[in-house]
């Protein structure tokens, strides 16, 4: 049986995460989604994802605070993570790089595709 990349959606907006999963799954992926930082930890340890899709605006803990401890941690430092955001600054994108994300994208995007491609 063949392996679905496992993508892990980090996304308080349950409409966008949504979208995504939709998307995904056409495209041969396995999301699982998580509201808020608290719910992807408890995710990441069961089954570590092969991606992250981490929103940067969440409520209690933000995306930057959330993929800055997962690079900290050995064993979750090599799994790529695309932020998304609305936020359209060059201070959040240098931000996001800085805490060790791979890719920015801003919402709406188009690129969703492309990237994950790229990713897994």
């Amino acid at each position: 049986m063949r392996h679905l990349p496992r993508v892990l959606i980090v996304e308080d907006e349950s409409a966008i995460a949504e979208l995504i999963a939709i998307n995904l799954r056409h495209n041969g992926m396995s999301p699982v989604w998580a509201e808020d930082g608290q719910r992807a930890q408890l995710e990441i340890d069961t089954v570590l994802p092969d991606l992250i899709l981490l929103d940067v605006m969440m409520p209690r803990t933000d995306g930057l605070t959330i993929c800055s401890n997962l690079r900290a941690h050995p064993l979750l430092s090599d799994i790529p993570i695309i932020m998304l955001t609305a936020l359209d600054d060059q201070e959040t994108r240098l931000k996001s790089m800085r805490e060790g994300a791979d890719e920015f994208l801003n919402k709406p995007f188009n690129e969703l595709d492309a990237k994950i491609q790229i990713s897994t």
